[in-house]
């Protein structure tokens, strides 16, 4: 019974943790995540984009756009293969 308990503590433990940690920790996390992907040219400024990310001043211009729904595609098609493939087995 003490496993249980501890796992109990464990979890409440890390929740309120979370709650307290997070809103201090995210914004930092998020400024530095939309300046690598700004860098790395992943997004644009919400100036130059087509469909932007509300609240983080980035989004995706149509080149951006089009290549994000050819991985999409790509991705669903290797999963449709992966999963006829299992069948067959």
């Amino acid at each position: 019974m003490d496993k249980d308990w501890e796992f109990v503590i464990l979890v409440f433990g890390g929740m309120v943790a979370a709650v307290v940690v997070l809103p201090v920790l995210l914004p930092e996390l998020a400024a530095g995540a939309i300046a690598k992907l700004l860098s790395w040219q992943v997004v644009v400024p919400s100036a130059e984009a087509v469909v932007s990310i509300p609240t983080t001043g980035v989004g995706f211009d149509l080149p951006r756009l089009l290549v994000g729904a050819g991985v999409l595609l790509l991705a669903v098609c290797a999963g449709r293969v992966a999963m006829t493939r299992r069948a067959q087995a």
